[in-house]
């Protein structure tokens, strides 16, 4: 499973409604976006990130293909200082067993795919005091490549939905 497919796992995960039972479940996100390269204060580029209006917060999605790779992103600075992080809700999306739950950072959720394609929340993440100067940046270049009709860079996608009418 390769790291572009986990990203649309995650924004497909991200846009319809995902309800477990606790605070932890969403509404579906009327904006998603993946792997937008904008300048934040802290240089966070999220795999996946949605916005869901209902609740009022937004979820962040790390996606990772191997072990290695997972370590590695706990050295960044807004990962060893949660508050400089995005994310109101922050998760990993991994193929099953390769991310072990006893190194999740603090509050971090866990959501696996298995071979069949399913995906699994193995542990809910908790709430985080985010840094929400570094999204509004984030959804203020979007919108300004969307009046100019700038694409976004490399394998960036921007889903946004639009209410229904009744």
């Amino acid at each position: 499973m390769t790291h572009s497919d986990l990203v649309e796992i995650g924004r497909k995960w991200l846009l319809r409604p995902y309800r477990n039972g606790s605070q932890h479940g969403h509404g579906g996100c009327r904006i998603v976006l993946t792997e937008l390269v904008a300048y934040n204060t802290y240089s966070e580029i999220p795999d996946v990130i949605g916005f869901d209006q209902g609740k009022g917060q937004s979820i962040l999605i790390e996606c990772k293909t191997s072990l290695s790779d997972f370590r590695a992103d706990q050295r960044k600075m807004f990962r060893q200082v949660p508050n400089f992080g995005m994310g109101d809700q922050r998760w990993f999306l991994a193929p099953e067993k390769i991310v072990p739950v006893e190194e999740l950072p603090r509050g971090w959720g866990l959501i696996e795919v298995q071979e069949n394609g399913r995906i699994f929340m193995v542990k809910p993440s908790q709430r985080f005091e985010k840094h929400a100067q570094s999204e509004i940046q984030l959804l203020i270049s979007l919108v300004c490549r969307m009046e100019t009709g700038k694409p976004p860079k490399k394998n960036a996608t921007a889903s946004i939905v639009k209410e229904a009418r009744t």
